[in-house]
Formats: C-alpha cells, structure tokens, sequence
C-alpha cells in the first residue's frame, strides 16, 4: 500500500455533526501516472479498464487488452444495439448490466461476443473516431467503415444533452426504517441518527468550498435538480502525488483527501479504505448494486455505483469509474440508512437470503460471504422483486412511460393520481394451423398458372410502384418491424442485413445475389417457388433491390434444376416485357436489372462467398473476411446476398404490414416459414406453416404422420442435413423454430425435416452424410479437408463395431478440431450431425462395438 500524503489525524465520527454534513465518496480509478493535485488529470492519458490486471512493476501501465479481430457484420450489429440503448447508458449510474444484455443481443444474433469484449470493441471504435475525425477535419473523407452510425448516435446524444427529462416518481429501492421514526426518503439533507449508529448524507455533490460543480456541456446531466458527481481532485495536505503502475483508491471527506495504490486484491482493498476511515472490523464488505445484486469487494466490480455496507453500521456510497468513459452520472434524493443487523437488512428488501450467481451456495450469514463473491437475493414468496422494479423503472425512463411506485410508503406524485397502466396482452401459447388466407405463396403446389397473368391474378405485381416510391429507408425500416430472419439458414435479421449496404454511393454500384443454389440434403422449398411462384421472386428482387440501393439482382441457381430455370426465365421475359424490370421498372424510375446465372452442382457455391467467386468466374471456394459482401462483394462492389424464399416474402410483408407478419410465431421468431417434410412419413410434402408450431403437430397435420405411428418414432433432423438430429423424447415437444431449437442443442437451419423411424440404421444414415461432406469439401481449410476424411473413415468402422470404446471420445475431439476452425460454415455443417449421434445415440455405438468384440473372441476360441 502507498501513500501520496501523510494521513491527518481525524475522528471520523466525531466530526460528522448535524451542523457540518461533508461528503465522502470512494473513487477507485486507473490512473497510470497521476496528476499533482489542483489539476485535472489529461485527456490523453492512457486508462487501464476494470477487469485488467496491473503490471509487476509498480511504475509500470499495463497494456490495454484488445479484442478479438471483429467481422463487419458484427461491429454494425453492436453499434445498432448500442444506438439502440444508448438512452439508458446516459443516464444509468451502472452500465455493466447494459453491456451483458447487448452481449446477450449479439448472442442471439449469432455472434458470440462477452460483454467485456462488446465494451472494448466499442471504445476503440470510439477512439478510431475521435482519430478519423481529428483527420477529417471537416473535409468529409474520414476513413472509417462506421464513422457515420457513430457520429449519429453522439449527435442525438449532445442534443438530448440540453433537454431536461421530467423526473419520474420516484422508486423505492433503498430501505426505509418507518418503525424507527422514518417516514419516507425525502429527509432533509444530514447526519441521521438510528439505535446510536451514525450515518453520512453522500448526496450533495459539492466542491471543497461548498459551491455547486460547474460541468461542461457535453457531460451535464439533470436529474431533478441534482449536480452530477464531483469528479475533480480535491486539495490534500501537502506533499506530491506519487506514480503508481497499478489502480489507485481516492478517499475524500469534505477537504480531507488521500489517495492509496493498492495491489487490486480484496484484502488490499479492505485494509486500505479500514485505514482511511480508522474502522476497526474483521468481518467482510458487502456492496450492492443498482440492479440489487450484492458483491464481495474486490477490483473485479464492474463501472458504477454501489452502496458500501460496513459491519460498523455505517453506509458509504461507493463510484467505480474509468475516465475515459466519460459516464454521465447522477443521483436520486435519497439517504442511506444505517443497518443493525445483517438478517434486518435481508428482510427490509424482502429477501429469505442470498444465493451465489453461477454457483450452488446460500449465503444466510454475513460472514458466509467470500472474496471475489457475487450475490442474489432470495425473495419472498409474492413480493415483487426490486430487481424487476429496477429493470421495469428503466424501461419507463426510455420510453418517457408513468411508473408506479412500489415503495412502503407509496407513491410521491405531483398531480392527481395516475391509473394503473393496462394490462400487457395474453400471450400467444399455441402455434400452427395456419389458415389458408394468411398463406404467402398460394401456388406452392403448381395448381394454377405459374406466369405473369396467373400471377397478377393472386395479388403478384399489385401497386409494386407505390412501394418502390416509397424509399429503401422506408423498406429497410418496415422489414426490420417484420421480424424476418433469414430463411436460408443462419436467421440474422434481414431488415439489419439489408441495412449495411452503403446509402450513399462512391462511385461503385450495388448489387442483390440471390442464393438459388439449394443443395442442402433434404432442402426443396426454393425449388417449388421457382417453379410455381417464378413472379413473386422476381417482384421481391425488385423491392429488396431497392431497399438496398441496388442496380441489379443475379438468381444463382443450382445446376441440376432445369425446369426451375426455364420456368424463371420466361417469368422474367414477361417482366422485362411488361414494363415491371429493367428501365423505368414498374414506371417509378428506378431502374433494376435481374439476370440469372446457373451453378455446375457445386454444393459449397451455397456459401456466399464462394457463390461470389463462381458468379465471377473463378473456382467456387469462400474467401476470407474482411473485407465482407456488404464493401467489397461481386467484382468488388457493395453486395448482399440473400435467400430466395427471404426475397420473395418481401413484397406481401410491405403490403399487409410488418405487424402482420409479425403475428405470427414466438418472439424473435416471427412469420410464416416452408417447411420441407421427407423421411419416413406417409405423405412427404412441402407446406407453408406458422413458426413455432410443434414438430409432432407439424408431421400429424400436413403429412399424415409417421410411418406406424408416432411411437415408431426413432428421430428426425429438424433442418437439413447440417444440423444434429433429435430422439423421440426431444421430438415430442419442440417447437420449430430458431431458439427453441438452440435450446435443444440443434437449429432450424434451411427447416428441412428428415424423419427416420426404427427401421433406420442410425449410425449408417450419420457415415452417409459424413461421406457426403467429405466429397464437397473445396479442401481449401486443412481442418475440413483433412478432418472431414477422418470423419467418414471412423463412421465406417463404428457402422460395423470394428473400433474401441475410447474411439468415440476421438470422433468427438475430431469433430471439436473441425467446428470452427474453417473459414466457412461447411466444418460446422460435416461436424454437428456426428455430434448430435453420440449425444443421442452414443449407447447405440457402444453395443455395436461389444457386439463385434465378443464375435471376435468367440471366433477365436473357436
């Protein structure tokens, strides 16, 4: 422990009188070289972030841990989600909970970034900014992918800056001692005094005069009428600042300063602020956060404000900050009460006890508590949580919405009382049974005309010039309220995705690929809409063509599909003919070309990039990323590619409303889906149906069920080849779509279900697709080249027992050595299917392999 000072002799409760009400706060910052005092630390000083360990050497910065290298899609989806919450970040005093729930967000989305990794990412897009900008210089030839996202969300921040917000009602969550005499939070500004025990009014946000802190535009916060936190250094009593390489403890109250480097263990910690404040306690802190999730102390604590609970009853406000986040931070007109008892605090908050998140303990005495400890209250049956208040409170604020109090002491509001808000509506709990009006492809069976006059008749082409003239802002827009997620596999959002491509042209035109080459084991549902609904294709081209700013559209078919090809080509003769595609599409003025182009049975010219390079001429094999389609795509221009099935929903979504369209299915899960049912059923089919509708109901309903009954069940593939099967039990229950097939450890991917009954030989159907992989490896990654092989050499041999137990451990770890180490999805796609049967069926390789053990030996004592 160091010391920049000589610590003053004070008495710390002695001089805490009602008359003379000081401040204390407890800054813990990451300052590598601190200032003298009276100065403001500089800008460019370099900070270190919680969560990173300090240097050996005192004297010593450590460096700033960077995050991983991040793809472009993903640094647009951070900035939008961060764009997104960027109201509550302004004024929350605890933003560790916001990062989790983007992380969670980015998760969902596919990306699997922490939220460490998310709050690095974005302070050194911040810093890439500030840099870009510095260069600029007004010029408007910054250099940075996202330098106008990011320079529009610090252009609505300012301007929100000068608003002042009506304060909400307030929200009790701190504890209130009405049987001790205490009425409500709104006392006076003071020391209090409680069954003899001090407590310190933290409060005032004042200067060591006494005066208000000035704050500089950009950082003002309000919030009703309180200054925001004193952030400046206040004057010691004498001797000069020390460097110190690790973190450092600023301890003020009123004028009297210290500043102590600490170690960044707890212990150091604890003795440090026991010495500044003279306490005499060998029992353990305890803080609690905003959200009410209590914390052992330790350097680990994320950004913001705590209440600091000592064993001696006294309350301590504690700020955790990095300045070079420049967080707004503000504070209620509250006090802080004192505590008498560990179970007393408990009760107060309507918690049984604590328990330990990502762990197993319950902690029922304080000093149950450990180092490095993170905790959760327990509540009482039927009292609502000051959690959920907390995050309900939240929400209100960003969408400016009345709250309710659900303090003790009910609810302070100015004018006349408000009525409780409306209930939210029930839920949707049963899917399916889509009705035939509410289907979007009406010829999927080919039982009409399939061309342009049969076409306009089912609503294809209907006023198409009205949405074009409406603007790709307005599209992109609408198709985000959709809800649509791709539907060629990987279900990232189309409305997001279409969104990346540039909105303003440098010279360089845009284009729209749309990825007809379905090769996927299993997967049709593309080929009856060329074949059947060729026009609602092409429209869609037209609308996400213009959404995108695109020039012109290229259909990719797959090679092997010929009577889909001449049906598209004369469906698009027709349009060109009609006046609806080329110049003056539609008579908007938008001109849009589509030209289609046929693959030769590749199956990886399904991946986009590797479509790329066969629509240019090149060998079908995926690049590398960065640069992504989005900047650099088709002959090196702006490019989305996208599904078939995603382009042709687009124009019915824009003409009966993305609320519609959003209807149906879960949450995140939204619209009408094709699904491709083979296998072992009595009436294979492909059928448009609601997302979210049973896997068994969806097998009973459109295809007759299974081949003798649902108990002859032995497991299906749920979405395509790629993905891992299910076993009966699982099947019983699931529903089709993207998270509740992720919970079960599989995916919708391309919703081709493959069922299997108990006449299947399992483990052949798995070597089967294992040599299919193996064969449309490019062989460009080693992993999938080689592991692919070894794949289907070790599936052979466990098809017929001749293997060893340990053997399906390897198989395992082979897998492992694939999934994610290629430079496209098409390692994934040849590992989880071997994954999914020893999840499943790992008994069923065992007996195999015994089976041909005691054949052996009993050939042998023969």
């Amino acid at each position: 422990m160091y010391l920049s000072e000589k610590p003053r002799s004070i008495d710390l409760y002695k001089e805490e009188g009602p008359a003379t009400a000081r401040d204390m706060i407890i800054e813990v910052t990451t300052n590598g070289d601190l200032p003298h005092h009276h100065h403001h630390p500089p800008h460019h000083q370099q900070q270190m972030m919680l969560g990173e360990s300090s240097s050996d050497d005192p004297e010593v910065k450590a460096p700033k841990k960077r995050a991983e290298t991040w793809v472009q899609d993903e640094t647009r989806c951070l900035i939008a989600f961060r764009r997104e919450m960027d109201g509550l970040f302004n004024t929350s005093k605890s933003n560790k909970h916001l990062w989790e729930q983007i992380s969670a967000k980015m998760r969902e989305k596919g990306f699997d970034r922490s939220p460490t990794m998310c709050t690095d990412k974005w302070r050194n897009l911040l810093k890439e900014f500030k840099k870009a900008k510095h260069q600029d210089r007004g010029s408007g030839s910054a250099k940075m992918s996202c330098y106008k996202e990011i320079e529009e969300i610090l252009r609505e921040r300012t301007k929100n800056a000068y608003k002042t917000p009506t304060p909400p009602p307030k929200l009790d969550s701190f504890m209130h001692f009405a049987d001790k005499g205490f009425e409500d939070a709104g006392i006076s500004y003071g020391p209090v005094e409680a069954s003899g025990r001090p407590t310190l009014n933290l409060e005032r946000r004042l200067d060591h005069d006494g005066h208000p802190l000035a704050i500089a535009a950009a950082d003002a916060v309000a919030a009703s009428g309180v200054p925001p936190w004193n952030w400046r250094e206040t004057p010691g009593n004498g001797g000069d600042c020390q460097a110190y390489g690790g973190r450092v403890i600023t301890v003020k109250f009123g004028d009297y300063s210290r500043r102590i480097g600490i170690d960044g263990t707890a212990d150091a910690i604890r003795e440090a602020i026991k010495s500044a404040f003279r306490l005499r306690t060998k029992r353990a802190f305890w803080l609690e956060d905003e959200e009410h999730i209590v914390r052992s102390l330790d350097r680990e604590m994320p950004l913001g404000n705590y209440t600091l609970h000592l064993d001696e009853g006294l309350a301590i406000k504690v700020c955790l900050y990095d300045e070079s986040d420049h967080i707004p931070v503000h504070t209620e007109d509250k006090i802080f009460y004192v505590e008498d008892d560990y179970r007393e605090y408990l009760s107060r908050r309507g918690y049984t006890g604590l328990r330990e998140i990502d762990g197993y303990r319950n902690i029922d005495n304080m000093d149950d508590l450990r180092t490095n400890g993170i905790y959760r209250g327990a509540p009482i049956k039927g009292i609502l949580t000051l959690q959920r208040a907390a995050l309900f409170r939240a929400g209100c604020e960003r969408w400016k919405l009345g709250i309710r109090s659900f303090s003790t002491q009910g609810a302070t509001t100015a004018g006349a009382p408000q009525p409780p808000p409306p209930p939210p509506p029930p839920e949707k709990t049963h899917f399916g049974g889509l009705k035939d009006e509410d289907r979007i492809f009406t010829n999927l069976y080919g039982l009409h005309d399939p061309f342009l006059k049969g076409a306009m008749k089912r609503g294809d082409w209907h006023r198409t010039k009205d949405l074009v003239l409406k603007g790709a802002d307005w599209i992109v827009n609408e198709m985000k309220k959709s809800g649509l997620r791709g539907r060629g596999g990987a279900g990232f959002p189309s409305g997001l995705k279409w969104s990346f491509m540039p909105k303003v042209s440098d010279g360089r035109p845009s284009y729209l690929v749309v990825n007809a080459d379905e090769s996927e084991p299993g997967t049709c549902k593309d080929r009856e809409i060329m074949r059947h609904d060729p026009h609602k294709l092409l429209e869609g081209c037209l609308i996400a063509g213009v959404g995108m700013r695109a020039s012109a559209a290229y259909i990719y078919i797959r090679g092997e599909y010929v009577n889909e090809r001449k049906n598209l080509e004369r469906a698009r003769k027709e349009a060109y003919e009609a006046g609806l595609l080329g110049k003056n599409a539609c008579g908007s003025g938008y001109d849009f070309d589509v030209h289609i182009h046929y693959g030769a049975g590749a199956y990886i010219c399904g991946e986009e990039t590797a479509l790329l390079e066969s629509l240019e001429g090149k060998q079908g094999k995926p690049r590398l990323k960065p640069p992504f389609p989005a900047n650099a795509g088709l002959y090196g221009c702006p490019t989305t590619v996208t599904n078939v099935e995603t382009v042709a929903v687009s124009p019915t979504i824009l003409r009966r409303g993305p609320e519609w369209f959003a209807s149906f299915g879960r949450k995140n899960n939204s619209g009408t889906k094709l699904f491709c049912v083979s296998g072992h059923v009595n009436k294979p089919c492909t059928v448009e149906e609601e997302m979210s509708i049973p896997l068994k109901e969806l097998i009973e309903r459109h295809c007759g069920g299974v081949r003798g009954g649902w108990d002859n069940l032995l497991a299906v593939i749920p979405g395509g080849s790629s993905v891992p099967l299910l076993p009966k039990n699982i099947c019983d229950d699931v529903l089709m779509d993207y998270d509740a097939l992720k919970a079960v450890q599989s995916g919708l991917g391309t919703a081709a279900v493959i069922v299997m009954d108990k006449s299947t030989d399992v483990v052949d159907a798995i070597a089967r697709l294992s040599y299919f992989y193996k064969h449309e490896s490019c062989g460009q990654c080693t992993p999938c080249r080689e592991g692919t092989g070894w794949l289907w050499m070790i599936m052979e041999r466990m098809k017929v027992g001749n293997a060893k137990l340990e053997e399906i451990d390897m198989l395992q770890e082979v897998t492992k050595q694939i999934e994610g180490h290629t430079i496209c999805a098409l390692g994934d796609a040849a590992a989880w299917p071997v994954q999914g049967l020893i999840r499943h069926f790992r008994p069923e390789l065992e007996r195999r392999i015994r089976e041909r053990a005691e054949k052996e030996l009993l050939e042998a004592s023969a």
